[in-house]
């Protein structure tokens, strides 16, 4: 399960069409930033001095998201050695404007 298998690609849904075509950006940057965003502020905890908030947060948080990468990935949308650096560099700028922000 927490391994990629080989990669087949597969149609989109309907759902999955209409909501990219229809749905406003703000909804899909809604879900994006719930996805990324735990994982961000974990980092930030590391950033102040909390370690251990920060490091449990990431060692608990941190397979979730590749769970969800191997689970888009088994669905035929993504190749997961393609979404890997993109997953890593999105957590990490969110972590970065935490930073910055708070």
């Amino acid at each position: 399960m927490f391994f990629p298998g080989r990669f087949i690609p597969k149609r989109a849904s309907k759902l999955e069409d209409n909501l990219i075509t229809f749905a406003p950006p703000q909804l899909l940057l809604f879900f994006t930033l719930g996805l990324f965003a735990p994982g961000g502020l974990f980092e930030y905890a590391l950033y102040k001095g909390y370690p251990l908030v920060g490091t449990v947060g990431l060692i608990v948080w941190l397979p979730f998201l590749w769970s969800f990468l191997i689970l888009i990935h088994n669905a035929g949308r993504v190749r997961f050695w393609l979404s890997t650096p993109i997953m890593l560099v999105g957590h990490l700028l969110i972590a970065f404007w935490f930073a910055r922000m708070l």
